[in-house]
């Protein structure tokens, strides 16, 4: 017999953190097989693809949405890619994308530029620019992340091919490898960490190329001689309940003045912008992820206390209304398999990373 009094109770604070980041899948096993390289193709706007061998097109993946970052791991046929310069400027989209094959090759062509990328390499593409791509039989990851998010830790990135291979970018490719498989299993709690932690990786792993020296000179924003001091800000942020942000707290507990941390993030439109940015982020995933709460009960969880003044900053930042987000994923539920709802849900927020 138990003593039910001993029991824990299931707060929202507790549920939340036993709660693991959503794991969204595909499979074109799923569809018709004349209809599957269509249903994979719809997970991209900004390209367009062809399928490289006959038959049935094979395709599957997970799929995890961070803090602007989104992170997929994937089985695919073989096929080609391509964006010509009307397509890259309709797209408007400005994020970056790391390419991780573990098998397969990845062949990218540009202006200027022919590379192979292999297992150990790690592509980066800019999708501002236009470009080809020809993908042998592939088992790989690709990570999206906001070009900003990048940016504020080595300064501005003009990359745009396979890196260099360095013992950073090894150590790159062995994070990635363990992050897609405990992420199924990290607490959502964990997602600002887990985005941060990432972030620096990738940071780490560009070449001084990208605008960063070792010395701390060269081309890196305001704020970048300070990696640390923003670091710890981050983190001291990530650790507030959401919308409980206290700025003296957080100077008491950095020892840093108010001018030292807006220069910090200055580009961000300043500290409580950032925080807003990041609780908006979040807002959005858990909308995108099929979370069933209203939006006002959404808002709520993540410090929005106004639900009119929540749905003037969400749809000021994603360029729609939190319903509008809700009726696209909802409209394509009753067209086909449950990864029509992935694709747009995997769309929209590769989209999103371009706003910032």
């Amino acid at each position: 017999m138990t003593d039910d009094s001993q029991q824990p109770i299931a707060t929202p604070t507790n549920v939340a953190a036993l709660t693991s980041i959503a794991t969204l899948t595909f499979d074109t096993a799923d569809w018709p097989p004349e209809e599957r390289f269509d249903a994979w193709c719809r997970h991209n706007s900004a390209s367009t693809f062809t399928q490289v061998e006959q038959g049935a097109f094979s395709a599957r993946g997970r799929i995890w949405l961070l803090d602007g970052i989104v992170v997929s791991e994937h089985w695919v046929d073989p096929f080609r890619g391509h964006r010509d310069r009307a397509l890259a400027r309709d797209a408007a989209m400005d994020h970056l994308m790391l390419i991780l094959p573990y098998d397969g090759t990845t062949r990218v062509r540009g202006r200027g530029m022919n590379v192979l990328c292999r297992p150990g390499d790690v592509a980066i593409l800019d999708y501002r620019r236009p470009l080809a791509t020809e993908n042998s039989r592939q088992h790989g990851v690709a990570i999206s992340i906001r070009r900003t998010l990048l940016e504020e830790r080595c300064g501005p990135i003009d990359l745009h091919g396979r890196l260099p291979r360095s013992p950073e970018v090894r150590l790159l490719l062995d994070h990635v490898r363990g992050l897609v498989f405990h992420l199924p299993s990290i607490r959502q709690t964990n997602v600002a960490t887990v985005t941060r932690i990432l972030r620096d990786v990738i940071a780490m792993a560009m070449p001084d190329a990208a605008g960063s020296a070792p010395d701390g000179s060269g081309s890196a924003p305001d704020g970048a001689d300070h990696p640390d001091l923003r670091g710890r800000i981050v983190a001291h942020i990530a650790g507030c309940p959401p919308g409980r942000l206290s700025v003296p707290s957080l100077l008491r507990e950095v020892g840093a003045t108010r001018p030292t941390v807006y220069r910090l993030f200055r580009a961000d439109g300043g500290l409580i912008a950032y925080d807003r940015k990041r609780r908006l982020a979040m807002v959005h995933r858990a909308l995108c992820t099929g979370d069933r709460r209203s939006a006002t009960e959404i808002g709520a969880a993540f410090g929005f206390g106004d639900p009119a003044n929540l749905s003037r900053l969400f749809r000021a930042r994603y360029g729609y209304t939190m319903t509008q987000l809700r009726r696209g994923l909802a409209l394509l539920a009753p067209a086909g398999p449950a990864s029509d709802d992935v694709a747009l849900t995997y769309r929209q927020a590769v989209a999103s990373l371009s706003r910032n």
